[in-house]
């Protein structure tokens, strides 16, 4: 057992008993386990299912095409859409099936209970018990995890729903409470606004192009006119209205003007009034991604007809990623967006990123946790990775490159502008104001917060002063222009002069010989030896030592008008003997 396992059993081993069952006998199937820890740091138990999918026979089964369903509410005024929670996890599997979901673990074997994410049959499956749960249900349709109940009238529709639902309770489907949509005169299905009137296109599936801002440089240009000539073939007499753009790619000078404008907003309008309904009966997919340093693009296409386009904004964290991660991340957030699209039905991916192709076909544990993760969001889709260089796929890549500005943004530009609105627009006087300020200070209930800072700080002062002086000595304080030397950079020790104490505890201002200041902490400086031989040989004079004179030597760095002794001779106890005083080196020598 690994050492990650090992930190984590605590936490796997009670979940596997919770969600799995425990396999003593042999099985046919031992799948890959796959642990992802999730953002509240509890941990999630998954499967690897690719080897397995190779050998489940898919149980085809007619997915209802959206005509079929929208045809179910002809002339309703009302309508409820409902969303199936968890949907996979209420399929509870039989004994030979949940034999195949067998995985190893540090602990032995498990299997499934429910349905796990990612295999084949799981859409087909869910599907047909969707309508076997809500069979002879009036108003009612159903794709997938989608579910629409409608009426001619008020009360026509409210009883439908109470059967829909009491339907529901007794069959144990879950519902989605914050993606539901009650009694509404009109709902959002399939990139399409479902209303008394009839059928209309979503005018949030092109925001990301009407709100697309225009080309900053160059290099933004001819990105944008790349994919205009990729999307050509879509809009008539392209050419003619895109001839101020191309005239400008071609001047030495980017000058973007009012023509321009003009040009780049009919382009945009053309392009949204190309935009093609989805039709989920057709099939032929296509989801084409990108990622830039800074934003993701993504745009769907079914039979080489556009059906929406989308992008936004990497945050500081995940502009941070690695390209592999971004692209990946590009997959999660095109397949995120068009969840409603997507889901149920085979497709393509298209990315210009070749090792990623080979990342989605791999065994997941290769791949780093980060990487897991991601790959684990993907699970239940259905979809084929393949690489395409990214000329023949520019929509998204200039999507990714002028993108959005991502809700997250707007939304804390809105917030902070609020907070800061909110002293300007208070109808108080300076005085009132200056009043409440002594009265919150008096108020034991308002002023317990500041106390409990203050307090709090100081023990965070003391807990870091202890910190500091963990590895502290006892050192002698140095005193304002004495002797030292220095070790500066971790280099030899030279001579210096302490010019004055540092705000911080035991750190001094120093300066060299060059004239140069330095901040030392005192483990890096000593005492001049200089000075303490001198000091020994002023205060020993006994058995004919030499004494030298007690006045206080000169002031660092000055020339003194004597030159220090150097060379003494003389005859204790009648022997002739010879000494020689070593001189400070700030003593410097006239000519």
């Amino acid at each position: 057992m690994d050492v990650a396992t090992q930190k984590k059993s605590k936490i796997v081993h009670p979940r596997c008993f919770k969600d799995c069952l425990q396999v003593t006998h042999p099985t046919d199937w031992v799948n890959s386990l796959v642990i992802v820890e999730k953002p509240d740091k509890s941990l999630r138990i998954c499967i690897d299912p690719h080897d397995l999918n190779k050998a489940i026979k898919r149980p085809h089964h007619p997915m209802p095409t959206f005509d079929e369903a929208i045809q179910k509410h002809e002339g309703a005024k009302f309508f409820t859409k409902l969303d199936a929670r968890h949907g996979y996890w209420s399929l509870v599997l039989d004994e030979e099936s949940s034999e195949l979901t067998t995985f190893a673990t540090p602990f032995g074997r498990f299997k499934f209970r429910r349905m796990p994410f990612g295999l084949i049959s799981t859409q087909d499956e869910f599907q047909r018990r969707m309508e076997e749960a809500f069979e002879g249900v009036p108003g009612f349709s159903v794709i997938v995890d989608n579910i629409i109940i409608s009426g001619k009238s008020e009360t026509e529709h409210d009883v439908n729903t109470r059967a829909a639902l009491t339907r529901a309770r007794e069959r144990t489907v879950k519902l989605n409470k914050a993606k539901c949509i009650l009694k509404s005169k009109s709902i959002p299905y399939f990139g399409h606004v479902i209303s008394k009137d009839g059928i209309h296109p979503d005018p949030n599936k092109v925001n990301a192009l009407k709100e697309m801002p225009r080309p900053r440089n160059r290099e933004e240009l001819q990105t944008l006119l790349g994919m205009l000539n990729y999307l050509s073939r879509y809009i008539p007499n392209l050419s003619s209205q895109n001839e101020p753009l191309q005239t400008l790619s071609k001047q030495h000078k980017f000058v973007w003007e009012e023509v321009h404008d003009n040009a780049f907003d009919t382009i945009k309008k053309s392009i949204c009034s190309t935009i093609s309904p989805f039709n989920p009966s057709v099939g032929n997919l296509e989801l084409q991604v990108d990622a830039s340093k800074s934003g993701l693009g993504a745009v769907l296409i079914q039979n080489e007809n556009i059906i929406s386009f989308s992008s936004r904004s990497l945050n500081t964290t995940e502009q941070k990623y690695s390209q592999i991660e971004k692209e990946l991340y590009a997959i999660v957030f095109g397949i995120r967006h068009f969840h409603q699209y997507l889901y149920g039905h085979s497709f393509v991916v298209v990315t210009d990123h070749k090792p990623l192709a080979t990342l989605i076909n791999q065994p997941m544990q290769k791949s780093s946790p980060h990487l897991q993760r991601m790959l684990l969001q993907i699970q239940p889709y259905d979809l084929t990775v393949i690489f395409r260089p990214g000329k023949e796929i520019p929509v998204p890549d200039i999507l990714s490159r002028l993108y959005l500005q991502s809700q997250d943004e707007s939304l804390q530009k809105e917030i902070e502008s609020y907070v800061h609105s909110v002293m300007s627009l208070t109808p108080i006087s300076p005085a009132r104001l200056l009043q409440l300020k002594k009265e919150t200070l008096l108020d034991p209930i308002l002023a317990f917060p500041k106390s409990e800072f203050v307090e709090s700080h100081l023990e965070c002062q003391l807990r870091q002063q202890k910190y500091y002086n963990r590895h502290s000595k006892d050192l002698q304080e140095l005193k304002q222009g004495q002797s030292v030397e220095a070790q500066i950079q971790g280099k030899s020790w030279e001579p210096a002069v302490m010019l004055h104490k540092h705000k911080l505890p035991r750190s001094y201002i120093v300066q060299t010989q060059d004239m140069k200041a330095y901040h030392q902490n005192r483990k890096y400086l000593r005492m001049s030896p200089d000075d303490t031989d001198l000091e020994q040989y002023q205060h020993t004079n006994s058995n004919g030592v030499l004494q030298l004179s007690s006045t206080s030597s000169p002031s660092a760095y000055s020339t003194p008008s004597k030159s220090p002794p150097q060379l003494s001779l003389f005859k204790p106890q009648g022997q002739a003997q010879k000494s020689v005083a070593k001189f400070r080196t700030k003593y410097r020598h006239p000519p």
